[in-house]
């Protein structure tokens, strides 16, 4: 059994998995350092190699997403929902949310709809939540439908958020059953991290991870540190009360422990999920 990979032209070294469609023109590898037009990459044939006695999986890809954002100082928007994408029949999406104010997660319904008609509820993957009343979670369905225009909803109880952000993800050639590691953290320091899920059940998965953050929403993205790349971002810019959410993504060839940690301006306060998900 083989199968097809791209590799550097000059060293040889798998190219690493891209999470962004479509592929960026210019690539550098991670072993010789040389840059070049991604169209150079190299295609070689190898035997797969299997992880007790099974074939790594394909990650799967990122192929679409949105985001969304309420500042209410006087509390009274009971539902966030993103902006609009596309989605396919077995996708998956990954809905992240972060709030100020709320009593935990969202309590309410969280599902994603075509336009309010088609609903499918979704699953909370993790969880996590602060002193000062800042919570961030990740939720997940496998889509029964497609649509151009599918977005996430995310409903509290009272009380409502005083400010909050969601960002949506779809994933393409997951698992049936998508899920698989997770872990959460949260703290007051400019050095957010998630901790570690421990190993992963196999090779090839993505994971997904988020910062929910009591900061400016005009302060620099995270720097994220590696296999972890930042991704979509989205919050409020107000004098206080702030909600930012940073995503970040890793797809690798290995299955050891992830722990999304990265970097932030100034020591506020953060609550930190990632999970990851099984490729088909």
């Amino acid at each position: 059994m083989s199968r097809r990979e791209l590799v550097c032209p000059e060293c040889e070294t798998p190219a690493r998995p891209t999470l962004i469609e479509p592929p960026p023109e210019i690539y550098t590898c991670e072993t010789c350092k040389k840059t070049f037009p991604r169209k150079f990459l190299r295609r070689r044939t190898i035997a797969h190699k299997t992880i007790g006695g099974r074939v790594p999986s394909v990650p799967p890809t990122v192929v679409g997403g949105a985001t969304s954002q309420v500042w209410d100082p006087i509390q009274a928007t009971p539902s966030l929902t993103s902006g609009n994408f596309p989605v396919a029949v077995g996708d998956v999406v990954v809905g992240m949310v972060s709030s100020l104010g709320t009593a935990g997660a969202p309590d309410g319904q969280v599902a994603i709809s075509d336009g309010g008609s088609l609903v499918k509820n979704m699953t909370k993957a993790v969880e996590v939540g602060t002193a000062l009343g800042r919570f961030t979670s990740i939720w997940f369905c496998v889509s029964p439908f497609s649509g151009s225009a599918i977005a996430f909803t995310a409903e509290w109880l009272a009380p409502f958020p005083l400010s909050a952000t969601v960002i949506g993800t779809v994933l393409r050639g997951c698992a049936a059953s998508p899920l698989d590691k997770t872990a959460a953290a949260k703290g007051t320091s400019a050095t957010p991290a998630t901790g570690s899920t421990g190993a992963l059940s196999q090779v090839g998965e993505i994971a997904i991870a988020c910062f929910g953050t009591s900061e400016d929403a005009s302060n620099d993205a995270p720097a994220w540190a590696l296999p972890f790349l930042g991704a979509q971002r989205d919050g409020t810019s107000h004098a206080s009360n702030d909600t930012t959410l940073s995503e970040a993504r890793a797809s690798g060839r290995s299955a050891a422990p992830l722990n999304a940690s990265g970097t932030i301006i100034d020591p506020v306060d953060w609550a930190a999920c990632v999970a990851t998900f099984k490729g088909a």
